[in-house]
């Protein structure tokens, strides 16, 4: 007994140390003009941001261990619930803002998709009517992005899903799991992931438990790398001489191994 409440405190030790640097990072990124934020200025939110993307998992780990020593103890654990929707809102919040600082072409997407209703059955309010009316020119259809399971291809699948429907406050969870499934494709000769959560029904609890399963299945920084590297060592040798060959042969290369950079710096933070 006297073991399990010293563990009990450790791990909620070890959950306010992480609260603490979210919060951090939410005051870093407030210090920021975000008309004009230069290239040194992204590249420090980049790094600080990639340092604190895994502490989504490590937070979730703890937090189940907190529910079942309280759980063990006879202790009340109706307030853990709050405590993950809090900490889930202040974590995604916080890594969509900086998204779009370091990328503005998602914060636009995202205009695009309040402005226009592009994802099925979302309408905009009486004050996004009143917005749009403004508008002078005629804004483009976007698709929800797709996954299919090829590991190499989930951060790009991941930032962009978070900046339009995770964080998209106007959405119910029941919508956005709907939109998951959607964006999910069935591709027999890979990993599944539509038929990872294809199991959970269409219900407001059921979207967190299916995001998170996503992202440990292929938030798998080893995998990653092992894809990416034998996709370096697949890459077809140019038989004769043409430019356009060699230009594919160089883009094809700089893409794997800046995605292999960015994952180190991820894993040296």
């Amino acid at each position: 007994m006297t073991e399990n409440i010293q563990n009990l405190k450790t791990l909620k030790h070890k959950r306010g140390t992480i609260k603490t640097q979210i919060t951090l990072f939410q005051k870093f990124i407030d210090n920021f003009d975000t008309s004009n934020v230069n290239e040194k200025d992204k590249q420090n939110i980049k790094l600080r941001k990639e340092k604190i993307e895994p502490l989504y998992e490590t937070f979730e780990e703890i937090q189940t261990e907190i529910e079942l020593l309280e759980l063990e103890l006879n202790q009340d654990v109706s307030c853990e619930g709050t405590e993950r929707e809090s900490f889930s809102n202040a974590y995604f919040a916080i890594v969509g803002t900086a998204n779009n600082i370091l990328n503005p072409a998602v914060k636009e997407i995202e205009s695009i998709v309040d402005a226009n209703s592009i994802v099925q059955g979302h309408y905009p309010n009486s004050n996004q009517t009143s917005h749009n009316s403004h508008m002078h020119v005629k804004l483009p259809t976007i698709t929800l992005p797709t996954f299919d399971g090829t590991f190499t291809l989930w951060r790009e699948f991941y930032d962009a899903f978070t900046a339009l429907i995770h964080s998209n406050n106007s959405l119910s969870d029941v919508q956005k799991l709907s939109y998951l499934k959607s964006s999910l494709k069935n591709e027999p000769v890979k990993n599944e992931p539509a038929d990872l959560i294809r199991s959970y029904d269409t219900t407001s609890e059921n979207y967190t438990i299916a995001w998170t399963a996503l992202q440990k299945r292929y938030d798998n920084k080893r995998r990653i790398i092992t894809d990416h590297v034998q996709n370096l060592l697949e890459i077809p040798k140019i038989n004769k001489e043409s430019h356009a060959a060699l230009r594919q042969l160089i883009n094809q290369t700089e893409n794997h191994i800046q995605c292999l950079k960015s994952i180190k710096n991820r894993m040296q933070l």
